[in-house]
């Protein structure tokens, strides 16, 4: 058991450790959301809008109440937007992904949506279930300000997770749509409910690879390492080889980092510009 303890010990304090950091990372919100202000000039609190009539009063009002919810956690507005449109006369190139991007944005900002005056944190999802030309409905979410700089490019991670059977179960599809959203803007980053487990099996089967194989390499150099290894019949005379590191002179040339001329789109948050990203279905 001992001997068993000291091989593992490393592979297992390490799991531990970065189960703690996991965990931590997971469970922690942000410290800014306390100190974001709502907004308090006019503007509407209705957050489902159905003009495709696909839901139920009642099942606008539990969609109404659940946002309610999370709105007070996140400082963000939160809001669905189902339409039944065609979009052919507006898609260049059939680019009807392109064409709800367009739509999205613009009902958030002639609203205006938006949790706070300045920031303007929130996202909006745009569901369109007319059956576009080419066989597909299209889904898209804006964001903008802090909700936008949360998410951080995972719009499309966010709906194509949880919007794959919106066609058949609307409701059920957008509530878990809802409840990624919140966990993506509070907690900084996406993850399925599984992601945590599957990255904690994956540290301990890269472990468990590692330390075999360092003491497969251990043993058998301690095999092959002996007394005999060195000599030739015994007579102590050393077996030639050749290191070629012998007389080699190395010199060591510091060489600076190449400028950075240029700057991408490095992402965040703003009041300014839209994130989004979407899908069909």
């Amino acid at each position: 058991m001992k001997r068993f303890l000291r091989h593992f010990i490393i592979p297992i304090s390490l799991i531990v450790i970065l189960s703690i950091c996991v965990a931590v990372l997971y469970l922690r919100s942000d410290p800014a959301l306390k100190n974001v202000i709502k907004r308090t000039d006019t503007y509407t609190t209705q957050r489902v809008f159905d003009k495709a009539g696909i839901l139920s009063s009642s099942q606008k009002a539990q969609l109404k109440e659940l946002i309610d919810q999370y709105e007070k956690e996140i400082k963000s507005d939160l809001i669905i937007y189902t339409i039944n449109q065609p979009l052919a006369q507006y898609a260049y190139h059939n680019d009807y992904l392109a064409v709800m991007k367009k739509l999205a944005d613009n009902i958030y900002d002639q609203t205006p949506f938006g949790y706070d005056v300045t920031d303007r944190s929130g996202a909006l999802l745009l569901v369109n279930f007319y059956r576009q030309p080419n066989g597909k409905r299209y889904f898209y979410m804006s964001t903008m300000g802090y909700a936008k700089k949360r998410i951080h490019g995972g719009e499309t991670a966010i709906t194509q997770h949880s919007l794959t059977d919106i066609g058949s179960a609307p409701f059920t599809s957008l509530k878990d749509y809802l409840k990624k959203t919140r966990r993506a803007i509070k907690y900084g980053f996406i993850a399925p409910k599984n992601t945590v487990l599957i990255v904690l099996i994956i540290l301990v089967i890269i472990s468990s690879m590692l330390h075999f194989w360092y003491a497969f390499y251990q043993r058998k150099a301690q095999d092959l390492t002996t007394a005999q290894t060195y000599v030739d019949g015994g007579k102590g005379k050393m077996l030639g080889y050749d290191n070629t590191f012998t007389h080699k002179n190395v010199t060591k040339r510091y060489d600076p980092p190449p400028k950075n001329n240029g700057g991408g789109n490095r992402g965040g948050g703003g009041g300014g510009s839209h994130g989004g990203g979407g899908g069909s279905f």
